[in-house]
């Protein structure tokens, strides 16, 4: 019976909250929307172009990488 009164009383105040609200709280106003969030074909651009360029700079490690075998290659056969 205590229980169920507490609760009760828990919920009864719950309520109390929620109907008076909280006076230091202000409405926010709503921000404007970020121009690449209003525009998502101007994002999809930018991964795009980030996508492009981490492709070539992979390449471009992968290329250096194979030359370097290819002269340690040339060396160990000129041995």
């Amino acid at each position: 019976m205590k229980k169920l009164a507490s609760v009760l009383m828990g919920v009864v105040l719950a309520i109390a909250v929620t109907a008076c609200g909280k006076p230091e709280v202000k409405e926010e106003k709503a921000e404007a929307p970020k121009p690449e969030v209003a525009n998502p074909y101007a994002v999809q651009v930018k991964v795009m172009e980030k996508a492009k360029d981490l492709k070539a700079e992979s390449e471009k490690k992968l290329a250096e990488q194979m030359a370097r075998e290819a002269a340690l290659a040339r060396e160990e056969a000129g041995q």
